[in-house]
């Protein structure tokens, strides 16, 4: 279990993220998301150890965790040398075959340069390189960009086939609804966690809207009730039976059209 607690992060005095708590862990499948710019990334590089935080803690008891970024970064070299790099022990060569035939790794030489494969083939390729490090967290940033329709389906199944905790970011919501079981959604700074897919996760946030749009219509109502009869009370103490000059009229009409327009606008 990876465990966040309070988290706070500015840039150049700027917060980005305050009091972030969260656990992450137990095999789940959660997408991280929020609006451009809200925080994601930050969040995203905090939690796999590349960015620091300001305060707070982030915490993995029995957990190790890889990263694959939005881009790959891949030496001019061939495929077998670079995995081949990727081992600890040389003689440990087997993980790789192994590997290879889990995600249909194939249609390429052993001699061909990454830099000729296909971006489905190198997402693969990025795959074998941390699964030989046996990470029990996954951390993915927009895993579908560079990949064509078959390699969305193979990797929706790989990922609701494996038995590791998965934290992505992803802008496809048919991948999330396919994938998924919790939401994260940063806003304001701050962490949301919704339970569910990713349809029900924009269900529950319309309820969350309706029901605020409500309580503030509540309390606006309630605010103006009490402005009206404040203004209704002056403007009765100010009528004189005796004396009624242009002047009085007119404020009396613009203190009319002011209760009109505040009754306008909680009718909205």
């Amino acid at each position: 279990m990876i465990i966040g607690t309070a988290i706070n992060k500015q840039f150049i005095g700027t917060p980005i993220l305050e009091n972030i708590s969260f656990k992450l862990g137990n095999n789940k499948k959660i997408a991280l998301v929020g609006k451009n710019g809200c925080g994601k990334s930050t969040l995203f590089k905090i939690i796999a150890g590349i960015l620091p935080y300001d305060s707070g803690s982030v915490v993995a008891t029995g957990d190790t965790l890889a990263y694959i970024p939005q881009e790959f970064e891949f030496p001019e070299t061939s495929v077998s040398e670079y995995l081949y790099s990727c081992l600890e022990n040389e003689w440990e060569f087997y993980k790789i075959d192994i590997l290879k035939e889990q995600l249909s790794f194939n249609n390429y030489s052993d001699s061909q340069l990454i830099s000729s494969l296909s971006e489905g083939q190198k997402m693969k390729l990025k795959l074998i390189e941390v699964m030989l490090t046996d990470p029990t967290v996954l951390l993915i940033d927009e895993p579908t960009n560079h990949l064509d329709i078959d390699g969305i389906m193979w990797f929706e199944s790989y990922i609701k086939s494996i038995n590791k905790s998965v934290l992505m970011i992803s802008h496809d919501r048919q991948f999330l609804n396919n994938t998924v079981s919790e939401v994260w959604e940063i806003e304001n700074r701050k962490l949301t966690v919704f339970v569910g897919d990713y349809d029900h996760y924009k269900e529950e946030k319309a309820k969350l809207k309706k029901d605020l749009d409500n309580r503030q219509k509540k309390y606006k109502k309630i605010y103006f009730d009490k402005l009206i009869g404040s203004i209704k009370s002056d403007l009765n103490e100010s009528k004189t039976p005796t004396k009624i000059t242009d002047k009085s009229i007119k404020v009396n009409d613009d203190i009319n059209s002011i209760i009109k327009g505040i009754d306008g606008m909680l009718d909205k």
